[in-house]
């Protein structure tokens, strides 16, 4: 069930566009479900916002864990690998609640091309965290997250090209990017 408390694990997507989605990759659990073992590779990928009854804020790469209400159980995302994307949109990647990630060789550029003002993450489906959350765009923005790596990543037109916060085990391997790098509480 994907949307619910199943399991999904062991797959793999490659050589895929995907063109003027209002999210590209989009790895979520709420309901206490599992996802583990996902492999997105050689991908090409566009994103625009939309209309804001569609979820997504134009993440080419979003992957998070959060409880759909309050006291609803977690669940877990975890080994997953983003190799060889390139990646053009009006917003970065997003991770939180995840643990095993490695972004290898993803290219992250900033292209604005709807006239929807940006500037929020989107929680959405469910409640937690609010749903809708005003902050400024990363190319990358990772929170509570373990095992991270970026490896060969290169982020264009993004200020803060990095934002990381309560982050175990965090690797940075050949980050390009010239905005600002934030990193609170990562070792």
């Amino acid at each position: 069930d994907p949307e619910g408390p199943g399991t999904v694990r062991m797959a793999s997507v490659t050589n895929c566009t995907i063109e003027k989605s209002n999210r590209g990759i989009c790895v979520h659990v709420r309901d206490g479900g599992f996802v583990e073992n996902l492999v997105f590779s050689d991908m090409v990928i566009t994103t625009e916002l939309q209309e804001s009854h569609w979820w997504g804020a134009g993440e080419p790469v979003h992957a998070s864990c959060l409880p759909r209400s309050a006291g609803a159980p977690l669940g877990a995302i975890r080994h997953l690998q983003f190799n060889n994307l390139i990646c053009n949109g009006e917003s970065g990647a997003y991770l939180r609640g995840v643990s095993d990630v490695t972004l290898d060789n993803v290219q992250l550029g900033y292209q604005r091309t709807s006239t929807i003002p940006g500037g929020f993450y989107d929680l959405r489906p469910g409640d937690a965290g609010g749903g809708i959350v005003q902050h400024r765009i990363a190319g990358v923005y990772a929170e509570s997250a373990e095992r991270l790596a970026l490896r060969g990543v290169s982020v264009a037109g993004f200020d803060p090209a990095l934002e990381a916060h309560h982050l175990k085990s965090f690797e940075l391997t050949s980050f390009a990017g010239q905005g600002e790098r934030v990193l609170d509480d990562v070792s």
